[in-house]
């Protein structure tokens, strides 16, 4: 498969200096840590979502989706000191303009975080990702787009006191299903986070910006993001909110989470250190 050589991926790495700590989920938001969580140790977070006005990609009418992610999961699973898988899958409520409203399967997608040549030097914290997204989705019903898709690029972190900063980003290839011969869409997907801890607890406010760019098929989108984590007794609980300011995003999304720890217990602080329809 041809991929398209997006060397501008690399400036989202200026600026970055390096840091240490053990990983942290960055629920609500989707943007991952290059600081894997120590094997052995499990995060599994429960969530609902609501996405008003989503548009799928390739889809090229706007029928004015609203998607409700009831329920969706989240699980980050430590398989090595330098290795952390991935998963995320939801169960979708759809109801879009030309259909009855229907209850179905979204897309798991599975991703890999590994700490690989780490003996080079270099100014910031990172890592590489790879992921798949498996064709589970129904595309007639329009759950998804019932292709696989890959995607492949770099985690970067840093840590200034209290504040993180965490940018992803990858160039993926979209399969299109609305096309007779095999026909793809090479894109680069980017997120970026500001993460500030409010106190010892390990609380702490997200802002952030993800999307896609350079779509030949016009699946561009950015969507900016805020979202709040705060430590319970057996877990933590994450408010997110997001509103569309490119392209195809949605106009508004909400989500809502409680994500719990398994295995051996690190400290709940914020990032410098790692999860959480589109």
């Amino acid at each position: 498969m041809k991929l398209a050589p997006w060397l501008v991926a690399l400036l989202f790495a200026l600026l970055l200096i390096s840091a240490s700590a053990h990983a942290q989920p960055v629920a609500p938001l989707e943007i991952v840590s290059p600081v894997t969580i120590p094997a052995g140790e499990m995060h599994v977070r429960l969530g609902a979502g609501y996405l008003h006005d989503d548009r799928l990609i390739f889809q090229d009418e706007n029928k004015h989706r609203r998607v409700f992610n009831i329920p969706s999961f989240d699980v980050a699973l430590g398989v090595a000191p330098n290795t952390e898988l991935l998963f995320h899958y939801p169960l979708m409520y759809l109801d879009q303009d030309g259909q009855s409203a229907d209850y179905g399967s979204g897309d798991l997608v599975v991703e890999g975080v590994f700490k690989i040549f780490q003996n080079i030097q270099l100014p910031f914290e990172w890592a590489f990702k790879l992921g798949v997204k498996l064709p589970n989705a129904d595309d007639e019903k329009e759950f998804g787009t019932d292709e696989t898709d890959f995607f492949t690029g770099i985690a970067t972190m840093n840590q200034f006191g209290s504040f993180s900063l965490l940018t992803n980003v990858e160039i993926a290839i979209l399969s299109n299903p609305h096309t007779e011969k095999t026909e793809q869409d090479d894109v680069l997907l980017y997120k970026i986070a500001g993460v500030y801890t409010l106190n010892e607890e390990g609380a702490y406010v997200v802002l952030g910006l993800e999307g896609i760019e350079f779509s030949r098929f016009d699946n561009e989108r950015g969507t900016l993001k805020a979202g709040l984590a705060w430590p319970l007794k057996y877990g933590r609980v994450d408010l997110g909110l997001g509103k569309g300011v490119t392209g195809r995003a949605a106009e508004f999304s909400a989500c809502l989470g409680f994500t719990a720890q398994f295995g051996e217990q690190v400290n709940v602080s914020c990032p410098a250190p790692r999860d959480g329809t589109q």
